[in-house]
Formats: C-alpha cells, sequence, structure tokens
C-alpha cells in the first residue's frame, strides 16, 4: 500500500506541475515587476484550501458514519465531492486569455517552437536551483500532513482527529501568514524569503519532533502551527523566485517541469521517512532527519538562486531593462 501510495503521489507531482506553472504565471504576468513577487504568493492559498475543505469533510464524516462504514466506502466521498470543482476549473481553464507578457513575445516573434528544449539549452543551472529550492515547500507538506499524522497516530498514541484539527488550525492560519509572506517578498526579494524559511525550518526540525513525543494537544497544535509557518515561508515565495529565475519566453515551461520534478521528488518522502523508521527503530530524531535534508537543500538553492538574480540585475521578461530601485534584486 506504501508504495501503491507513492506511486499515485508521483503521478499527481507530474501532473499539478503544469497547472501550477501557469497559476503562477497568470497572476505574476498581469501585475507590475515590483508586485510580482506578492502575487507570485496568491496562487499558494490553494494549498490550505484543499487541506482545510478535505479535513471539514473528514471530520463531518467521522462524526456522522460509523468508523467501519468510513473505512470500507466512506472515505470515496471527498474525492466524489471534487468533481463539480474540476468541471469549475476546466471552465476557467478554457476562459482565461493570455497574459500580457506572452502576448508580446508572440508580437516580437520572440515565441520557442520548443520551450523545453530551449530551456534545457540555455539554463540548465537555474532548472536545478528551481528544484531545489521547490523541494521544502512541497516535500514538508508530504512529511508533516501524510506521514507525521500517521507515525503520530500509529506510533505515539495520538488521536486520529487531534492529529486532524491541529494540521487544520496550521493550514487555517496559513490564509493569513501566505500573504504577509508575500507581501514581505515584495519588499525583500522571493529569494530571501524561500531562504529565510529554510534556515528557520532547519533550526526548529529537531526540538519540534523531540516535543512531539510528549505533548499534549494544545502543545501538539502549537508543534504543528510552528512546524507549518516556517516551511510555508518557503512556499509562499517559491513562484516569485521561480519568475525572476528564468526569461519569459520560456518561463511556464521552467516553472512547471522544476515544480513536477520537485513535487516527484517529494512524492517519496513518506516512504523513505517510513524506511528510515524501520531502519532506527522509529526513533524520535527520524522524521526530522529527513525535513533537515529538505531544508539544507532549499537554502542552498535559494542562497544561490538569490546570488543569481542579484547578478543579472534585470527583469528577464524585458532584457537589458533594470529593475526598479524598489525592487530589490535579491
Amino acid at each position: 500500500m506504501p508504495c501503491c501510495w507513492c506511486c499515485l503521489r508521483v503521478v499527481q507531482g507530474l501532473s499539478l506541475g503544469g497547472e501550477w506553472g501557469g497559476s503562477i504565471l497568470l497572476a505574476t504576468e498581469h501585475s507590475g515587476r515590483v508586485s510580482r513577487a506578492f502575487y507570485a504568493a496568491i496562487p499558494q492559498l490553494g494549498s490550505p484550501v484543499g487541506s482545510t475543505l478535505s479535513a471539514a469533510v473528514f471530520l463531518v464524516m467521522a462524526a456522522t458514519m460509523p468508523a467501519e462504514a468510513l473505512a470500507t466506502w466512506g472515505w470515496r466521498i471527498p474525492f466524489l465531492l471534487a468533481i463539480p470543482l474540476l468541471a469549475v476549473s476546466l471552465y476557467l481553464r478554457l476562459s482565461i486569455d493570455e497574459t500580457p507578457v506572452f502576448t508580446r513575445v508572440v508580437r516580437q516573434g520572440r515565441r520557442d517552437r520548443m520551450p523545453v528544449a530551449t530551456m534545457f539549452a540555455q539554463r540548465p543551472a537555474a532548472l536545478l536551483i528551481a528544484t531545489g529550492a521547490a523541494l521544502l515547500g512541497i516535500g514538508s507538506y508530504s512529511l508533516m500532513n501524510t506521514y507525521t499524522v500517521n507515525y503520530g497516530v500509529e506510533h505515539l498514541g495520538f488521536d486520529f482527529q487531534d492529529l486532524l484539527v491541529a494540521t487544520t488550525i496550521g493550514a487555517l492560519l496559513q490564509f493569513v501568514t501566505i500573504p504577509l509572506f508575500g507581501a514581505w517578498a515584495k519588499r525583500v526579494g522571493s529569494a530571501r524569503i524561500v531562504l529565510w524559511g529554510a534556515v528557520g525550518t532547519l533550526v526548529i526540525t529537531f526540538p519540534m519532533y523531540w516535543m512531539l513525543q510528549f505533548a499534549t494537544f494544545p502543545i501538539l497544535v502549537a508543534t504543528m502551527v510552528i512546524g507549518g509557518i516556517l516551511p510555508t515561508m518557503s512556499w509562499a515565495a517559491l513562484g516569485g523566485l521561480m519568475s525572476d529565475l528564468f526569461p519569459d519566453h520560456f518561463r511556464y515551461s521552467a516553472l512547471s517541469v522544476a515544480y513536477a520534478v520537485a513535487a516527484t521528488i517529494s512524492g517519496f518522502v513518506p516512504l523513505v521517512t517510513l524506511a528510515l523508521g524501520d531502519a532506527t527503530g522509529y526513533a524520535w530524531w527520524h522524521p526530522g532527519v529527513v525535513l533537515a535534508v529538505m531544508s539544507a537543500v532549499t537554502l542552498v538553492a535559494s542562497w544561490v538562486a538569490h546570488r543569481r538574480i542579484a547578478r543579472n540585475g534585470h527583469d528577464e521578461s524585458e532584457p537589458g531593462v533594470p529593475l526598479p530601485a524598489s525592487a530589490p534584486a535579491g
């Protein structure tokens, strides 16, 4: 079952990458250069919206259905409820106009026939940097909301509903923190916010999992909230960082591929953490090792991205145009 779940997560990551890149570009390429970092954070609210809605559905079902019915067939209900949302998303997808940036690329004759090939030829290092920068924001969700919940129930003795409520409170808090981090990224630069989120997560990783061993419900909520806020910094500013790394004529392909690769790697996070738990006798620190590795990779990638963006010193969507003084290159 873990292998099957892992494969489905990989497929989900590959399919989501293209739509994520499009949503970031729709937000950023309709905005000005200075406000791009803030608007790049807004699509990231989709993750807490989905987590909150799914948690609410499961809490209602758990309160109204017998446990046996929920385990045998009731768990399918949330998937069926998502079908109308797919119809709405398809309608929106078909009715959206191209962004002003893409329209300008076509008008100037700079559209690539094979943008993926151009991306690999011109920016292979930037693609690797973007993938590393995305690892913490995507992978921490798989670790905290999937593996940690199961680990807490099976090995730490927590009630599943308590853990679900704790993660839902953390998701609700993201409705506030994601726009705030986006506004902060507008002032200091997206790459710096991703970097600081990775540093903060690295610092609190092992204390957080140590406290989880002795947590009462209030401490459990505090642990899940703190463990969610710092990776959320890296998640909120990710779209702005990626947009700053790539030129406009293949930016869509670059964002989508980098996200898909990072999501594919993140799909293996619960399986790797489970294997590490088996090997260590489920020592309290074993999930912290995985989270620390992801934090370190994102830290290095965002630092390199910050230096690369600062060195370029111009908006790549308009080659040769200097950045305004109010938009730090970082």
